[in-house]
């Protein structure tokens, strides 16, 4: 499985100092094998993983937005503006992702109907033949 860059920044940082919390709570906590991790610290440690290339939110993939829209949401209120930071972004990116997934989901779901719509079409008028 690939892992965005701003999961394996998010990780990276939690076992690499100076938080240098234990691989296998971190792995544990995000859901991935410890080896994997090991295999991140060693890429960072031979400069093949840059962790101060900065390249910030507008590099971010759909997988990447949406798993960061999914990760606040389950971030307490009172929590979310110092999680904000942490993750180097602002509120107004969460609220743009958001509505950029609404609007995705929206037009998938008309393009479905409309496809759907189609293939009914398809097989009446097969049907009659």
């Amino acid at each position: 499985m690939r892992y965005s860059r701003a999961i394996k920044e998010s990780v990276l940082k939690k076992v690499l100092p100076p938080e240098k919390r234990s691989i296998r709570e971190v792995a544990l906590e995000y859901g991935i094998n410890d080896q994997t991790i090991r295999n991140w610290i060693e890429q960072v440690n031979n400069g093949i993983l840059n962790l101060d290339a900065e390249l910030g939110p507008a590099a971010l993939g759909n997988r990447e937005k949406f798993q960061l829209v999914l990760e606040a949401a389950g971030v307490p209120e009172e929590q979310l503006g110092g999680w904000i930071r942490e993750k180097g972004l602002h509120s107004e990116h969460l609220q743009l992702w958001q509505q950029e997934l609404r609007e995705t989901v929206t037009e998938k779901d008309t393009q479905h109907k409309q496809e759907l719509k189609d293939a009914k079409k398809k097989y009446s008028s097969s049907k009659k033949n």
